[in-house]
């Protein structure tokens, strides 16, 4: 349908940034920089803006407040891929990326343990708990698309200690505060960032 208009942009999280980070606010960030780059080409007041709500956080709806004061049509609902057709392509785009890395970690003969593979990577399905079990016993370290901070691959490793993990690394910090104000009052323009270096306390205006 790309030549009817369709354009997509995808970003892969990866499994370590899963391990570490929450990953609800890990998708507040990874999504307000889909948009920001989104907006270098189109003007707000032009665009409808759908997104699922997973519990977005309030550093990615002061950006949206922001969108929304510039002119878009701003949409957060749960379910929205049964409401809005832009998240139901999103959505089956995610998943045929996904099926993409799955199969190509499928085929690869260093990843399969007499006879057993990965499966379907989903923590429900029998294959891939089989798979996972047959792995640890050679007391090889975890592939890199294992998230070891799954329930599943934790109660494997025996380890029963909740895990903890921390926001991503979002230095609002050094933002100074006229810029800050200018995102909350919709005046902001993307085209140049005003921020204060951590070190000498400068005024940096980087375009």
């Amino acid at each position: 349908m790309k030549k009817d208009g369709l354009n997509f942009y995808v970003e892969k999280i990866p499994s370590w940034h899963v391990d570490k980070f929450n990953l609800n606010k890990i998708m507040d960030v990874v999504y307000q920089r889909i948009l920001s780059n989104f907006m270098r080409y189109y003007q707000a007041a032009n665009c409808r803006i759908v997104l699922d709500d997973y519990g977005v956080g309030e550093k990615l709806w002061r950006y949206l407040r922001f969108l929304k004061n510039a002119g878009a049509d701003v949409k957060v609902i749960q379910q929205a891929d049964e409401y809005y057709l832009e998240t139901k392509v999103a959505s089956l785009i995610a998943k045929r990326e996904r099926e993409k890395v799955i199969e190509a970690i499928r085929r690869d003969e260093k990843f399969r343990i007499e006879g057993f593979n990965i499966g379907s990577g989903n923590a429900g399905d029998k294959e891939t708990i089989s798979w996972l079990k047959k792995w640890k016993t050679t007391g090889k370290s975890w592939p890199w698309f294992v998230k070891q901070s799954f329930r599943t691959v934790r109660e494997i490793d025996s380890k029963l200690e909740k895990v903890e993990k921390i926001e991503p690394p979002l230095r609002e910090d050094i933002l100074s505060e006229d810029f800050i104000k200018e995102v909350e009052t919709g005046r902001f323009s993307i085209t140049t960032l005003s921020i204060i270096c951590p070190s000498c306390g400068e005024r940096i205006k980087q375009p």
